[in-house]
């Protein structure tokens, strides 16, 4: 609640924040600040004129199947209806983990739940192999670790396969909760894991379906659509690569680590990206292991594409 009501709070159209700043100023009443004037100070109460451009809108591509395949958005959005990603992931070991009783959330309700939203991802052109996977319930309180462990394990006994997925049908918002799951997923099983509300599950719409079948679809290394290539001719020329890179470090009175983090493309068109971390001394700005993160990507980019990139482009 906190966290949308300061999204709320700052998120002002720009003239809007402006006349708050126009304000302030007044407020402050900086010309007769004494301090400022025996400093040579002086504040403008005009805003600063710059000059900007609006960037021309790409072409989005979709499968040449759909309607309106290519096309181009205006203000922003844009309607998936009869829209077929480019390429659609295949989904055959899973399993969906309620955290709640199942006399909260039936099976049945689950099962319903599911069969819209493996409709929602055929339409999307995912190749959904598995249509009934397994459905566990555990207690939110529990083990979260030894919960999706098991439900790993069940996927992958169902399907005879390893296990690509675990659903997670969340009783909350709350942080805590979600923020597990992913650590237990990522960094300890090596598993994609998609969370749900329930109250989303129990009131969802079609365009909540087909956004979830597209957080997956991306998950599990399908590709929900591109940009033209002579749009980005410096990409499309030659095989080129596309890196960036940050650190993100902890509280000034922590000694935690600091965190390096890069990313970077893994297809011609610049439109699945894989990522690779590091912890290194606490504050410390400079990224410390860059050579074998950009060693990694570079790999990982070839047995992706099949090409070795001519071209690195680092941010």
């Amino acid at each position: 609640m906190q966290t949308v009501e300061m999204i709320r709070y700052v998120c002002n159209l720009p003239h809007i924040r402006a006349n708050k700043i126009r304000k302030g100023i007044d407020i402050l009443n900086y010309r007769s600040n004494d301090h400022m004037n025996q400093f040579g100070m002086k504040v403008s109460n005009e805003m600063t004129t710059i000059q900007a451009r609006i960037l021309p809108t790409p072409t989005i591509n979709y499968n040449s199947s759909s309607k309106d395949a290519s096309f181009i958005p205006k203000n922003g959005i844009w309607n998936l209806a009869d829209k077929k990603v480019p390429k659609g992931a295949s989904i055959y070991s899973w399993s969906v983990l309620v955290f709640g009783s199942e006399r909260e959330y039936p099976v049945i309700t689950v099962q319903q739940f599911l069969r819209v939203l493996i409709n929602a991802g055929i339409d999307l052109g995912m190749n959904i192999i598995n249509r009934y996977p397994p459905i566990m319930h555990t207690n939110p309180q529990s083990n979260i670790e030894g919960s999706l462990n098991k439900s790993w394990i069940k996927a992958g006994e169902t399907a005879k396969a390893k296990p690509q997925l675990i659903l997670c049908i969340l009783p909350n918002t709350g942080i805590q909760l979600y923020g597990s799951i992913k650590c237990v997923g990522d960094t300890i099983i090596g598993v994609a894991t998609q969370c749900v509300q329930s109250k989303c599950m129990l009131q969802a719409n079609k365009q909540y379906y087909a956004n979830v079948c597209l957080k997956i679809n991306v998950k599990l290394s399908g590709m929900n659509c591109s940009i033209s290539p002579n749009q980005v001719p410096f990409i499309s020329d030659k095989p080129t690569i596309l890196m960036g890179a940050d650190v993100t470090h902890p509280s000034h009175d922590s000694n935690c680590p600091s965190i390096a983090a890069l990313c970077a493309s893994m297809d011609a068109r610049a439109s699945r990206y894989a990522t690779t971390i590091r912890h290194q001394a606490s504050r410390t700005e400079f990224i410390s292991d860059l050579s074998s993160m950009v060693k990694e990507m570079l790999k990982a980019f070839y047995q992706s594409s099949g090409k070795k990139p001519e071209r690195i482009l680092f941010y």
